[in-house]
């Protein structure tokens, strides 16, 4: 196959062999195909392999010594459906990236909704997955409600007028309901066991086909989080979870889907993912294959040109001589590479290997050269000589032969394990006194003189907050509010501010028009006092700032604007209530006067202002120029919180418990 010709790329040499020749010759496994039965052909070659699996294992030899190696994964799920018909364990290798899986995307979407019950596009996922089974026309009949969400309209919907799918819908608004509110309570390996409880997803998911894989991969997401929150005590809550899961998505990490209870599985993986592996037996499916051709309308070789299709007389595209030439050239290169493919897939083989295919019922195959042929047909000529029993075709039985056994173990023994093993890691965490708070915030601060119960709730329990309270629910809570409009003054560069805001609306409140956001941040940006900004700026710069007390104050500058004199402002963007006149808030002063130090200290220039921008409606608060040292006292107030341990040392002012997240849990004493 591979040609003596010299002058290309690939050409057979001999090699010297390191190991002493076997009269075991390759096994072919010629796969009787009949469309009228109405399988596909992949479907039909995935039976004979499960089958021929089936029969090996039978032989006392196990799974763990056999690996399918493909060309591509396209038609992987032919080859796992039948696998998981005839009960043969295996693994993916490198197959869908694991947050990618159905499984994992229904759980991340729920996780999402009970952290943001504004993620309408996630519930709608929820919804419709196997936990709850809400279809389309009851979805649609949901969106066109006139609520501020999706969530609101499941929970106020006339479930009895929806028949069968309102009693689901109902369920699940209640099942949503408690678990959303569990997930204001509970940290998040605590959170994942009501899920687990309440949705029965052990049981769902195994009832389901490839269900001993889902829930293997589920398990394997429960177990990523609680590690996750071991390794992140401070930031451990499930919105940090979900940003960091989301970071990885982002960054398209390769988290392997997860493996069986036991290592004594089938292994399913690319050729070229099998470089310098070694496996016992070796199947290669779908040798029969063939590429597609090359319907490109225009090509282009450095050495040949540009070639493209054009009008014939009789008006019908037809290649030009120079774009035959391209794909002539390219044909030949891709017969190379396969060659190359199979020399790699072939030599993987330690003891057995086994080509599998179809083979056509015309005698058009046999009038191709090698190189053209398929695979297999190239195969099957080139050891015709050995064929014998190896080349009859497969006997096909059927499935009624193989009885599925029943899953017995529902839950993953060795996953279960590691989540006890990373249980006993948990050892009770010292008191908060014992430790002392060093990590503080500018809003944080604020949050303290506002109300220290708050912030003993907010920023040392680490308690999700619940939403405030809306007139008539049509707008987001302020806190969503202000986290869009910086997104969006972030992202915007003085081009699309369209473009800019929809992406800030999608990542915090997908699916909704966050009016009143959008009004503020058109607002600011058409303004004089946006103009002002100075040209060179930077955006969200993050610092952390240690103090001699071994404590660290953190944040985030909206805008560090550099002036033509060298010297800097800051400028940091407010979407909440404007200060009265002369009024000098403390949380503000001592926000601009950590932010001040900490630009100084980080870039070795002066900061000659720093200033609040207030979008509601467009005024200016400006660090007052006087003797007052804000920022000792910011420092003090930090060493003041650090020094309190229990709940009873953070008072209670009650001048806002209306509207307080806290005050389902908050004593007021």
């Amino acid at each position: 196959m591979l040609g003596s010709d010299t002058t290309q790329d690939v050409y057979f040499e001999a090699l010297s062999e390191h190991k002493h020749a076997s009269d075991v010759k390759p096994e072919f496994l010629q796969v009787p195909f009949d469309e009228e039965l109405g399988y596909t052909v992949h479907e039909r070659e995935g039976q004979i392999i499960a089958q021929k699996i089936t029969q090996l294992h039978q032989n006392k030899i196990a799974y763990g010594k056999i690996a399918i190696l493909l060309r591509a994964m396209t038609h992987t799920d032919e080859i796992t459906d039948a696998l998981q018909q005839y009960n043969i364990p295996y693994k993916v290798i490198d197959g869908k990236g694991f947050y990618e899986l159905q499984e994992i995307i229904d759980l991340l979407n729920l996780f999402n909704v009970l952290h943001n019950r504004y993620r309408d596009f996630e519930l709608a996922g929820v919804l419709r997955s196997t936990y709850f089974a809400i279809d389309d026309v009851t979805l649609t009949k949901l969106f066109l409600c006139k609520k501020a969400c999706l969530w609101d309209a499941v929970q106020e919907a006339d479930y009895a007028a929806l028949g069968e799918q309102g009693v689901l819908l109902q369920r699940a608004a209640d099942v949503l309901r408690a678990l959303r509110m569990t997930a204001s309570l509970m940290a998040l390996p605590e959170l994942f066991q009501q899920v687990w409880d309440k949705l029965a997803v052990p049981l769902s998911l195994s009832l389901q086909e490839h269900g001993r894989n889902k829930l293997a991969n589920a398990e394997k997401l429960r177990v990523l989080a609680q590690q996750y929150s071991i390794n992140n005590t401070q930031q451990g809550t499930l919105g940090g979870w979900l940003d960091y899961v989301q970071r990885l998505r982002l960054a398209e990490a390769r988290e392997t889907a997860a493996n069986l209870p036991s290592e004594d599985v089938v292994q399913i993986l690319t050729i070229h993912k099998s470089k310098g592996l070694q496996f016992p037996i070796v199947i290669l499916p779908y040798l029969s294959d063939k590429n597609n051709q090359d319907t490109n309308e225009c090509r282009y070789l450095p050495q040949i040109g540009f070639g493209i299709k054009s009008l014939d007389e009789n008006g019908v595209l037809t290649s030009t001589a120079v774009l035959q030439q391209v794909k002539d050239v390219n044909k030949d290169l891709d017969l190379q590479e396969r060659s190359r493919m199979l020399y790699v897939a072939m030599t993987r083989a330690e003891e057995h290997l086994i080509l599998s295919g179809v083979l056509p019922s015309s005698s058009k195959e046999e009038e191709k050269t090698v190189r053209e042929m398929s695979w297999f047909a190239a195969l099957k000529s080139i050891f015709s000589k050995y064929f014998g029993q190896n080349t009859d075709e497969a006997p096909l039985t059927t499935q009624n032969e193989f009885q599925d056994s029943i899953v017995k173990n529902v839950v993953n023994n060795d996953l279960m394990g590691e989540v006890h093993e990373a249980t006993l890691l948990m050892q009770p965490l010292p008191t908060y006194a014992a430790n002392g708070q060093c990590y503080f915030t500018a809003s944080a601060l604020q949050t303290y003189l506002y109300c220290q119960r708050r912030y003993y709730y907010q920023q040392i329990m680490q308690l999700p907050e619940l939403d405030a309270v809306t007139i008539g629910g049509e707008q987001l809570p302020a806190y969503v509010t202000g986290l869009i409009v910086h997104k969006a003054l972030e992202l915007y560069r003085g081009g699309n501010a369209e473009a800019a805001f929809a992406t800030a609306v999608k990542e915090f409140a997908p699916g909704n028009l966050a009016l009143q956001a959008q009004e503020l941040f058109n607002k600011y940006i058409n303004s004089d006092l946006y103009k002002q900004l100075p040209q060179k700026r930077e955006r969200e710069l993050h610092f952390k700032l240690a103090t001699e007390k071994g404590l660290f104050l953190q944040g985030v500058i909206d805008c560090l604007g550099s002036e033509e004199d060298g010297s800097l402002t800051i400028v940091d963007y407010k979407t909440g209530a404007v200060p009265m006149d002369n009024e000098v808030k403390l949380g503000y002063a001592y926000q601009l006067a950590l932010y001040k130090k900490a630009a100084e200290q980080m870039l070795e220039q002066t900061v000659n202002s720093a200033k609040l921008h207030f979008l509601q409606n467009l005024s200016v608060w400006e660090l007052p120029a006087s003797e007052h040292d804000y920022l000792a006292e910011a420092l003090a107030l930090c060493e003041e919180i650090s020094s309190k341990g229990d709940e009873s040392d953070f008072s209670c002012s009650t001048n806002g418990c209306t509207y307080c997240p806290y005050q389902y849990l908050c004593k007021k004493h």
